[in-house]
C-alpha cells in the first residue's frame, strides 16, 4: 500500500515540477521556440522526476505514520531492527535531499533554459 502512495504521489509531484518547468522554458524563450528541444526536454524531465523523488518518499513516509493500520504494520515489521525508526529514516531521507534536489533542480533549469539554442 505504501509503494501505491508513494508512486502517487511521485508521479503527481514530478508532473506538476516538469510542467512549471516547462512553463518557464516558454517564458523564456517566446512563441518561437515554444517547444523544447529533446535534449532540454529530457533535461527537465529527468530533473522533475528525481527532483521530487525525496519529497515524494518523505509524504509516503507521512501519511504511512498518520494512517494507525499502516503504521501498526510498519511497526510490526521493523520488531528486531533496533537502528530502525520513522525519525531516523526520514532523517535519512532529509539529508539526501539537501544534495541530490539542488542538483536535480539545476538540471532541470538548465533544461528549461536551454542556453545552447538561439
Amino acid at each position: 500500500m505504501e509503494r501505491i502512495v508513494w508512486g502517487g504521489l511521485w508521479i503527481t509531484f514530478a508532473m506538476t515540477l516538469f510542467r512549471g518547468l516547462l512553463q518557464i522554458h516558454r517564458a523564456i524563450r517566446g512563441p518561437a521556440m515554444i517547444h523544447p528541444d529533446d535534449v532540454a526536454a529530457a533535461m527537465m524531465a529527468m530533473g522533475a522526476f528525481v527532483a521530487t523523488l525525496i519529497p515524494a518518499m518523505l509524504a509516503a513516509n507521512l501519511v504511512s505514520w498518520l494512517v494507525p493500520p499502516m503504521r501498526r504494520a510498519n511497526q510490526g515489521a521493523a520488531i528486531g531492527l533496533a537502528t530502525q525508526s520513522y525519525l531516523r529514516a526520514s532523517l535519512g531521507l532529509v539529508r539526501m535531499g539537501l544534495v541530490v534536489i539542488p542538483v536535480a533542480l539545476a538540471q532541470g533549469l538548465l533544461g528549461a533554459f536551454e542556453p545552447w539554442s538561439r
